[in-house]
């Protein structure tokens, strides 16, 4: 089956060891059983995606016509030969690409071990205490979004390994990437997606904060020590829970006392109640 539609974001490699690595090599001729599936899958999502969604339709997103179109003529040939496209795009491997392919990196080195959060290899998903910094606060927000990945795949019967498993993003000119569709029946890779696109994304908002200095002197090669990281709250111990939606879910401390409100925030059981919106009121109060 020969697919050459399918423009994949791929993600930096968080490697069992310190150093990154660059993305493994996506084979987009490739006639497995498994990528025959992924394809087929692939296209079901997105004809699904154009039916439901009004305002992301295939006529609004151009992208995804072609897609479509390509599926019905590629994929489906055998329910609906014959199907004329648009001219295709490139190829994923074009003759000016070099040999391996064309792949980006994205170079981690200025915050790989960093701080108190920013610990990646097989360090991915640790870390505690006040971040140090925006940058540090970022990868916060990435290791606790990749923790309750790990915590909701356990919830859910799925596996799901954020050092190791793979994940796929969809690309579109105007940055967008849509995790859901470029995952099809895969809760693991649209997750992980979701996240690590995210602090991506974070870190490309600093270009325009130039108040935003970067400091060099919390590099763990430099001498900073997680030791100097204060504890701060979170849940250390006891029943764990997940609030929130991906790419801003994150875990906390679940009680009797504590508890979270329509997937949103976080709120005392024993003072106020939840509201559908997901907004809180002290109790006596009214939800709107």
């Amino acid at each position: 089956m020969k697919i050459n539609f399918i423009a994949l974001f791929l993600s930096y490699s968080s490697a069992q060891n310190n150093q990154p690595q660059t993305p493994q090599n996506f084979d987009a001729n490739d006639n497995s059983v498994e990528r025959q599936k992924f394809f087929f899958q692939f296209c079901m999502a997105v004809q699904e995606k154009c039916v439901r969604d009004d305002e992301n339709s295939c006529d609004s997103l151009p992208h995804l016509k072609s897609m479509l179109c390509q599926c019905k003529r590629d994929v489906w040939k055998n329910i609906q030969p014959d199907t004329q496209c648009e001219p295709e795009q490139s190829a994923l491997r074009s003759s000016n690409c070099p040999p391996g392919g064309c792949q980006t990196f994205f170079d981690l080195s200025a915050i790989w071990q960093y701080g108190c959060w920013c610990n990646f290899g097989d360090k991915l998903m640790q870390g505690y205490g006040v971040p140090r910094n925006p940058f540090d606060e970022v990868c916060k927000k990435l290791q606790l979004c990749l923790r309750c990945v790990k915590y909701d795949a356990k919830e859910g019967g799925f596996a799901c390994d954020p050092h190791n498993d793979e994940w796929n993003g969809l690309g579109f000119p105007n940055f967008y990437v849509d995790c859901s569709v470029a995952n099809p029946d895969n809760e693991c890779g649209e997750y992980l997606c979701s996240c690590n696109t995210q602090f991506l994304a974070d870190l490309l908002q600093f270009l325009w904060q130039p108040d935003i200095q970067y400091d060099s002197s919390f590099l763990h090669s430099n001498g900073f020590s997680n030791e100097q990281c204060e504890q701060s709250d979170g849940p250390r111990s006891g029943e764990m829970d997940c609030c929130g939606y991906y790419p801003r879910r994150f875990p906390f401390g679940k009680s009797s006392a504590k508890m979270c409100c329509e997937n949103v925030k976080i709120y005392n059981t024993f003072t106020h109640e939840c509201c559908q919106d997901g907004s809180t009121v002290r109790f006596g109060d009214v939800c709107y």
